[in-house]
């Protein structure tokens, strides 16, 4: 009697194991590598449920370093922005990460800011900084890592973390 049951239960488990892998590769578009997308493909143009796009323009992003900003609103109304930056190859990326964390505002602090987290498959490093509204301390979140020359930056006017980090996997790359 117990030999039917396991026998039974290990089909019934392969046959949810196939639909799941079967489904998965039916449903997901693999997306191009990012050596032959140009930088306005790197701009999600729908956001996740709850975010709308609103568009796209140039952006300067440090030391007249310039890209392309996305600009999206979640459904409380914050504004949150994609920023990408092609540079001539990834030392050159690379260099502009660390520029960019060595800035005043954020070499300055009492606090390490820095996190190293990873997103879509790369090291990226979370910025927390933090403001004064309404007499409190608020805190503001920024994601920052690059894809061989590219270099991404998410970041929003939420004191939320999550809609950060959801519109920073919906970039992919």
């Amino acid at each position: 009697m117990r030999k039917p049951i396991i026998v039974f239960f290990l089909i019934f488990a392969f046959a949810i194991v196939s639909g799941c892998i079967s489904q998965d590769s039916k449903t997901s578009t693999p997306k191009p590598p990012i050596s032959e997308v140009k930088i306005d493909d790197l701009i999600p143009k729908e956001g996740p449920p709850g975010f709308r796009y609103l568009g796209t323009h140039d952006v300067v992003f440090l030391e007249n370093v310039t890209g392309l900003e996305g600009v999206y609103q979640d459904s409380y109304g914050a504004n949150l922005y994609i920023q990408v930056v092609n540079m001539s190859n990834l030392v050159e990326a690379e260099e502009l990460i660390r520029k960019y964390k060595s800035q005043d505002f954020l070499k300055n602090l009492s606090y390490n800011p820095f996190e190293e987290v990873y997103i879509s498959g790369h090291k990226a490093t979370k910025i927390t900084t933090y403001y004064t509204k309404a007499g409190r301390n608020a805190p503001h979140y920024s994601y920052i890592w690059n894809n061989e020359s590219f270099v991404f930056l998410v970041t929003g006017n939420t004191e939320t973390e999550e809609p950060i980090l959801r519109l920073a996997w919906l970039v992919g790359y």
